[in-house]
């Protein structure tokens, strides 16, 4: 309902057509960016944290992956664009976020981001919050935190640049625009409020018929306060510098599934079990002292091995030949693991 309107525009900031591009949907959550950037011609490759959120209609969603955004598994320069909506402001290092972002887009491609702005307040909302407190809701610890430590890092124009300009990335405009997102009834912001992830785990635990009263509770309350509910969002536009070291060349040429590599093989010899339980083999061969690896665990645990080039593990060596992998995310994450290729 809310954040639809405001990815469209920030979309819209970007400088260049979109059409044929690979972009990276960073913090793709259920895929609200998915439409509008694929409306545009361009190609998806959605990460986030959450597995059970990539699962969402997966069979209508781009490839996709669960990583941490600041521990992309892919190689530099393997996308053309990126774009972090409303994922940034999640994480108590932004920066970090922010210079993985810069490091897997080319030279010169674009990075989006959104968030909302700690300038952003409403009555009516709060009004909300107050129903639901006088209810027995209590605001959980972790939103409590999320609010006073990790919002603030990113929660202006100013912030978001001064952010930016650490990670590395060139042109920066960030700016703070009040966002049209349709919700011009209490009944609306009502029902967007209730459904936000502090509320979920205190609603489920209440009967129906509580929860609806408390519902027509808020909106009764709300209904006098009510005006258009236009949040304020900080949004950057900005460029990725160039890499010094490896980049990729033809990359809008390839499919899709060959930038989905396998990245944390060195996990823990838990994943291995659980790949080696689904009766796949591994073909690792040639590893950094030419032997076969034979399903081993591979090079330092923040190895990536993904990319159509040779890639540089967490250690700083080359890590060469590399084992191809396609993740997806269908019902439950399959991974396949084929010889290495040569490109």
């Amino acid at each position: 309902m809310v954040y639809a309107p405001i990815v469209a525009r920030l979309i819209d900031t970007c400088p260049h057509t979109l059409t044929g591009h690979l972009v990276l949907d960073a913090g793709a959550g259920t895929g609200v960016a998915t439409a509008p950037l694929t409306t545009r011609g361009a190609r998806l490759i959605a990460v986030d944290a959450s597995l059970d959120m990539l699962r969402w209609q997966a069979d209508q969603r781009p490839p996709a992956v669960a990583a941490d955004l600041r521990a992309l598994p892919l190689c530099d320069a393997t996308v053309d664009d990126a774009i972090a909506a409303f994922v940034l402001n999640h994480l108590p290092d932004p920066v970090r976020g922010l210079t993985e972002l810069a490091r897997v887009t080319r030279p010169g491609g674009t990075v989006l981001a959104a968030v909302y702005s700690t300038a952003n307040h409403s009555h009516a909302r709060d009004r909300v919050d107050q129903i639901a407190t006088a209810a027995g809701w209590r605001p959980p610890a972790w939103y409590l935190n999320l609010r006073a430590t990790t919002v603030p890092l990113l929660g202006s124009a100013d912030t978001m640049a001064a952010a930016a300009t650490q990670a590395g990335l060139t042109g920066i405009v960030a700016v703070e625009q009040r966002v049209d997102v349709g919700i011009d009834r209490a009944e609306q912001l009502v029902a967007y409020r209730l459904g936000q992830a502090p509320f979920t785990t205190w609603l489920e635990q209440l009967e129906l018929a509580r929860t609806e009263d408390l519902r027509r509770q808020a909106i009764a309350a709300v209904t006098p306060l009510m005006y258009a509910y236009r949040p304020q969002v900080v949004f950057l536009v900005a460029r990725s510098r160039p890499h010094w070291g490896w980049s990729a060349t033809s990359i809008d040429s390839r499919s899709v599934e060959h930038l989905l590599w396998l990245t944390w093989l060195s996990w823990s010899d838990t994943l291995v079990e659980r790949l080696m339980a689904g009766r796949l083999k591994f073909a690792m061969q040639g590893a950094r002292h030419g032997k076969s690896s034979g399903g081993r665990r591979l090079g330092s645990p923040r190895q990536r091995v993904i990319g159509p080039r040779q890639c540089v593990g967490g250690d700083g060596h080359l890590n060469a030949p590399r084992a191809q992998a396609v993740a997806h995310t269908t019902g439950a994450l399959t991974v396949t693991v084929r010889a290495p290729v040569s490109l």
